[in-house]
């Protein structure tokens, strides 16, 4: 078992065991708590009255020093389990506590450290888990023992550093990061609206544009497009709503509903060219974000990582249920196939849309290793019937939304407010209501619960 060729300064400490007793297949990064030198650590780690230890320092300099040759265990984390298969680095402080911060070059030597070590182990995969019940193969000091190790700054770093590691090992190129973004951004805007969609109360906050931002977030790109073009800004939305918006907190629209006539106004303000130039920078952004977080959980396949992608659009970043189906994705295939079938067993909420990305990521060719008969056709919509003898109705409610399909987890189209006749071409279960009406001008699908046949 050979030692890093990045070494600049050895001193082995006799604080160790010898051999280890399992394979490397962990990294525990640690925090010195203070601004020493790789010398001043390798002091620090001499005395066997000091009963610890780590494989490897890394100074603020950058310099990476040897402590514990490899082939054995250190005596760093408080846990002889987690040493005897991890290899553990501790890094110097350039700040304090709470944060205990590390310096640029610190950080840097922590990747290239890391990668080394991975390739040399045969490690093909960093993944990032920051939970002890459920950990990747990184883990934490803080999770063996009443301590603040490695520091906020470098514990809310281990996922940058995961990702970043797992590009030079070749998990995730750059080519299918994009594809991955590419086509999730695709099937997410699918599922969820247009440049000028409105929902004036999507679970008791308006939504709005290409990925139904919700609440604050939809706050926050109004606040953005108008402050691209002030001047049509206040001439679309006026002076009342314009002010509103500008000086509103970031959190200023959780409750926030809209009326007929605001939704109106916004609908035009998300369809400028600033609008929807601001949308697609965003939806761009937030789909970047959504794949590198499937990244730093281990996944690695195109098709898995769209599909996680639209559920982390769904659920949030901060999902614990899309941290667990990677999980169980990755005790089996890993792709697409693995993430639909782990989904199926987790949770019954948004089956059918499930269903329905699956089989748009089937149709790409990027489905994984599902036999085609347990393949979702890619346009199939679940519960829809055959054709009907199309019929009218006249709308009964104040408002209604028009649906991309049969269900309320499909994106919004616009909103009917003039409790008029329409025309029914289809009809399919779904949802949120009892049953769907398919609309004959194309624009999508209304509830029939809240209409009445003519």
């Amino acid at each position: 078992m050979s030692n890093s060729p990045l070494v600049k300064y050895t001193k082995l400490s006799p604080n160790c065991t010898k051999p280890r007793n399992h394979a490397i297949d962990t990294i525990t990064i640690h925090c010195m708590a203070g601004n020493l030198t790789v010398e001043s650590c390798g002091e620090i780690f001499a005395p066997t009255s000091r009963q610890a230890s780590s494989n490897y320092g890394i100074g603020t300099d950058g310099r990476v020093a040897l402590y514990v040759d490899e082939a054995n265990r250190s005596w760093c984390t408080s846990s002889g389990a987690n040493d005897h298969r991890a290899v553990t680095i501790e890094v110097a402080n350039d700040g304090g506590a709470p944060d205990w911060h590390v310096s640029d070059k610190a950080l840097a030597s922590v990747i290239d450290l890391v990668a080394d070590i991975c390739k040399r182990n045969g490690i093909k995969q960093l993944v990032w888990r920051p939970d002890k019940n459920n950990p990747g193969n990184m883990t934490v000091h803080r999770w063996f023992a009443n301590k603040a190790c490695p520091g906020d700054y470098l514990f809310n770093l281990h996922g940058k550093i995961a990702e970043e590691v797992n590009k030079r090992l070749g998990g995730v190129s750059d080519e299918t990061l994009e594809t991955a973004v590419k086509y999730a951004i695709k099937i997410i805007n699918q599922n969820e609206g247009g440049y000028g969609s409105v929902s004036k109360n999507d679970n008791g906050a308006l939504s709005v544009g290409l990925f139904g931002w919700h609440a604050s977030r939809a706050l926050m790109l109004m606040k953005t497009i108008i402050s691209a073009n002030g001047a049509n800004a206040k001439v679309l939305l006026g002076d009342v709503l314009l002010t509103e918006i500008m000086r509103a907190p970031t959190t200023g629209w959780e409750t926030r509903v809209a009326t007929d006539a605001e939704a109106a106004a916004l609908s035009k303000l998300l369809n400028t060219p600033e609008g929807k130039t601001t949308q697609d920078r965003l939806a761009v952004s937030d789909v970047t974000e959504y794949v590198k977080k499937g990244m730093s959980y281990g996944l690695t396949d195109c098709g898995a990582l769209i599909y996680f992608a639209d559920g982390v659009n769904q659920y949030g970043t901060a999902s614990s249920l899309w941290k667990d189906i990677a999980a169980a994705a990755l005790k089996s295939s890993g792709d697409a196939a693995a993430m639909f079938a782990a989904t199926k067993a987790q949770t019954k909420n948004y089956l059918d849309r499930r269903e329905r990305v699956y089989g748009e990521i089937v149709a790409l060719n990027l489905g994984g290793t599902a036999t085609p008969s347990a393949q979702a056709p890619a346009a199939q919509t679940p519960g829809a019937k055959a054709p009907i003898t199309a019929y009218t109705v006249r709308v009964l409610a104040n408002a209604i939304n028009i649906r991309k399909g049969p269900g309320t987890n499909f994106g919004t189209n616009g909103t009917i407010t003039d409790k008029g006749v329409y025309t029914i071409v289809d009809e399919a279960t779904g949802t949120g209501a009892a049953k769907w009406g398919k609309l004959k001008s194309g624009a999508g699908w209304i509830a029939l619960d809240y209409t009445q046949k003519t």
